[in-house]
């Protein structure tokens, strides 16, 4: 009976080690592909394009099923590009509502040591050009878009097509690619507003300066973790 528990405790750790390898191999691949994904988004021409692409890569090569990107206007939340039940890119800038108590927490800026999403159990919805409808209900990831000065909007997705159990490795590079989203974001928006000519006062483009910088080092710091056999999302 001993040797039978010795076997079991044996067994047990074997399995718990090639599931953290397993784990670690997932985080790893995931980092590169969120900064492959990073370097096609640097080079959209404008934010419109930018959060296409980011919904669409973020489906096709982060395997997220449903996505989308809402950015806040002032007191409001706006649409932008999200994914209908079956699973194609839909436009939905036609999508305004106002901030209310909820989106105000998930749109909020996050300070270093707070969780970078977080799950809520909501109706799902679609956008049909013209309203939202719901599509069923369960699961839903939200992570906050933000740069290094301020909160920038909301990326949210689920599974309401294949119904599957939330996939926190998923979830996790979501948030990195969301971190770097945010930056570029904010990169782009300096750029249109420099190139319609409008005026940027100097402490503004300090300001500007500032978070491209910081952009830039969380660009290199997830080419590094991408490269290195260990990542600071593994487990201990």
């Amino acid at each position: 009976q001993e040797l039978a528990q010795v076997n079991e405790s044996l067994q047990g750790e074997v399995t718990q080690r090639m599931q953290a390898q397993e784990r670690q191999k997932a985080i790893t691949l995931g980092l590169r592909t969120v900064m492959e994904i990073a370097d096609e988004l640097i080079a959209c021409p404008d934010t419109d394009t930018l959060f296409k692409m980011a919904v669409e890569r973020a489906r096709e090569k982060l395997g997220l099923e449903r996505c989308a990107i809402f950015v806040e206007d002032g007191g409001y939340m706006r649409g932008t590009y999200g994914t209908d039940r079956s699973g194609h890119t839909t436009d939905e800038h036609g999508q305004r509502f106002p901030k209310n108590e909820s989106w105000s927490k998930y749109s909020q800026f996050l300070q270093p040591q707070e969780p970078k999403w977080f799950v809520v159990e909501e109706p799902h919805l679609e956008w049909n050009g013209q309203e939202t409808v719901q599509v069923g209900s369960g699961w839903i990831a939200v992570t906050p878009m933000q740069s290094a000065q301020h909160s920038i909007g909301v990326f949210v997705n689920d599974t309401a097509i294949s119904k599957q159990a939330i996939d926190t490795i998923k979830q996790e590079m979501a948030a990195v690619f969301c971190s770097l989203l945010g930056n570029i974001t904010e990169r782009k928006r300096a750029e249109e507003a420099l190139a319609k000519g409008v005026p940027v006062d100097n402490d503004a483009y300090l300001a500007m300066e500032a978070a491209l910088r910081k952009s830039n080092l969380r660009l290199e710091a997830v080419r590094r973790y991408g490269k290195s056999p260990r990542s600071p999302y593994s487990e201990q």
